[in-house]
């Protein structure tokens, strides 16, 4: 059995809608059911050393992405969406933001629609963006990390 030893700040998942053989190509059109917050993972995840931080297990779901196309078809009449989750008051989760702010919205081309969160499930996922509770502290520690070496590189070449 297999065990993951970190996990990252995002993930993103995919599911195989599509299969080709040398004859059809058909589609898989069963609906997922899925948390949209609290997708835990540590059944999945090795237990760090006791020296070390644990990390967070927990994800939140960012972006919902589905397929649509005419009944017994693969791609006849295609239709993609994004559902997109939005925070509100510079909330960094979705459990930090107020209760009745969390918002979907669903965009298709230039088509942008409220969304409610039951609707949600009624899709058929195709990928889907899942960010880990607490990760944008850590991820805008990580990208200042990179940014502030390249500052002072630039700031020695311009003495």
């Amino acid at each position: 059995r297999y065990h993951l030893t970190k996990l990252p700040p995002y993930l993103i998942l995919h599911y195989r809608r599509f299969t080709k053989n040398r004859f059809v190509e058909e589609r898989n059109p069963t609906i997922v059911n899925f948390p949209t917050v609290g997708l835990d993972l540590r059944d999945y995840v090795q237990a760090p050393p006791p020296d070390e931080p644990t990390i967070g297990t927990v994800y939140n779901l960012l972006s919902n992405i589905t397929h649509e196309a005419t009944p017994g078809t693969v791609r006849e009449n295609s239709v993609w969406h994004s559902q997109v989750h939005t925070r509100t008051d510079g909330a960094t989760d979705a459990k930090e933001a107020a209760p009745g702010e969390e918002r979907w919205f669903q965009m298709q081309d230039l088509i942008v629609e409220d969304v409610n969160k039951q609707m949600l499930f009624l899709g058929e996922s195709y990928i889907q963006i899942w960010e880990r509770a607490g990760a944008v502290p850590e991820v805008e520690r990580d990208a200042q990390r990179l940014v502030l070496p390249r500052q002072k590189h630039s700031a020695s070449k311009k003495v």
